[in-house]
């Protein structure tokens, strides 16, 4: 038997209310107002263009708002540990061509270890390495990949946790325009 257009319907929205509310609950902790106070005091490394430097979060976000002045910055949170995040790797590459993309390795050993698998990759992201997760933990991240976006004023918008499609990457960073 065919199932009904209302029945249809019916799961379409209960998954969709489900998932929503999964998100919700996974990015609970992620501040909307801003980046939270110390952040952008953080100094870590930073890699490059296969470079690695010591930065400040702030140094290296106003390099990015400099060089995309009215571009939302889109902030992916990853581990080279987490399968998804293996999975999530040609969507990040693919929007990277036309966004602004800062990557943070969290928790995925030091800046030599980070290089390494890069390049091994063939990742050409800039990359801050939160070693210790604490970047990481301020932003709201509760698991890897994180997905979110820091809009023109400097709040986070559209922030997920978990596999995102391309489309869905685009979508955020559309909505987060909107706000």
């Amino acid at each position: 038997m065919k199932p009904s257009i209302r029945a249809t319907i019916k799961g379409v929205t209960v998954f969709l209310v489900a998932w929503l509310a999964i998100q919700a609950w996974q990015t609970r902790n992620v501040p909307s107002q801003g980046l939270p106070e110390g952040v952008l005091s953080m100094t870590m490394p930073y890699l490059e263009n296969g470079t690695v430097s010591t930065k400040s979060v702030g140094e290296v976000i106003e390099a990015f708002r400099q060089a995309h002045p009215n571009s939302p910055l889109v902030l992916h949170v990853w581990a080279e540990w987490c399968g998804f995040c293996k999975l999530e790797q040609g969507n990040i590459s693919s929007l990277d061509v036309d966004y602004p993309v800062l990557s943070i390795a969290m928790q995925s050993g030091d800046a030599g270890r980070v290089a390494g698998y890069m390049e091994d990759h063939s990742l050409q992201w800039a990359t801050l390495v939160d070693s210790r997760g604490t970047l990481s933990s301020s932003l709201g991240a509760s698991g890897v990949p994180t997905f979110l976006v820091l809009d023109t004023d400097g709040r986070i918008r559209a922030p997920t946790t978990g596999y995102t499609t391309l489309l869905g990457m685009k979508l955020r960073i559309w909505w987060s325009r909107l706000w």
